[in-house]
């Protein structure tokens, strides 16, 4: 497995972490790899477990650290930065709610997630608020 691509997995799971932490109210882009520490090798069939813990939260983002296991042994370790989109953002039209939850359901986010106890990963209350809020949005702004 490449490091690219498990260091994409840490920052997946690092930025559903930091969206959680504020309800989904915040949309949350990848700023910067911090720090990426590389301690074995991943195969292809091996299961990595990704897990991230968030270090600092502010209102303008959050540094998270990570890490990437096969079973017992310990793969990779990151620092990641994440930055808060501000309302002025072009780019922030397309993290919509309406758009995150398609995609999170389209990738079966939810039927593969666990939570760090390994019962199964649900929906976030405030993720199906916010769906439902673009949704009405949307009927409303179809029938003007």
């Amino acid at each position: 497995m490449p490091g690219s691509l498990i260091i994409e997995g840490l920052a997946q799971t690092g930025g559903l972490l930091v969206g959680e932490a504020s309800s989904f109210e915040e949309k949350v882009i990848l700023a910067k790899i911090a720090r990426a520490k590389f301690l074995s090798h991943a195969c292809p069939g091996d299961q990595l477990t990704y897990e991230v813990e968030i270090l600092d939260l502010r209102p303008e983002g959050a540094v998270v650290e990570g890490k990437a296991c096969v079973g017992d042994r310990q793969v990779a370790e990151v620092e990641l930065v994440f930055a808060h989109l501000d309302e002025r953002s072009r780019a922030k039209s397309l993290f919509e709610p309406k758009n995150f939850v398609f995609t999170m359901r389209l990738l079966g986010v939810f039927d593969v997630g666990r939570t760090g106890d390994g019962s199964p990963l649900q929906e976030p209350a405030g993720l199906l608020k916010l769906k439902q809020r673009a949704d009405s949005e949307s009927i409303a702004s179809s029938s003007d």
